[in-house]
């Protein structure tokens, strides 16, 4: 795996986490109690920004594991790391 390819996703993951925390700050803005079915919208939100996330979790804890030890990101994938 290139090393820009790496950052561009480590990027990404950065974009994710900094969008739910915008979601959840807009949560009592999407929840309208008036109606049965938009009373669930800001849950359905939240977790498919968790699900999102956790996804990308994985990836994120390779990431930091290489970048701690010094390892070029280019081994990410390699089962040298482990």
């Amino acid at each position: 795996v290139e090393d820009f390819t790496v950052h561009f996703l480590a990027g990404q993951a950065l974009s994710k986490l900094l969008s739910f925390l915008f979601w959840v700050s807009s949560f009592t803005e999407l929840n309208d109690d008036s109606s049965h079915l938009k009373s669930y919208v800001g849950y359905w939100v939240i977790i498919m920004q968790l699900l999102q996330l956790v996804i990308m979790g994985d990836f994120i804890y390779q990431y930091i594991r290489c970048l701690s030890k010094g390892v070029s990101v280019s081994n990410i994938l390699s089962s040298e790391m482990v």
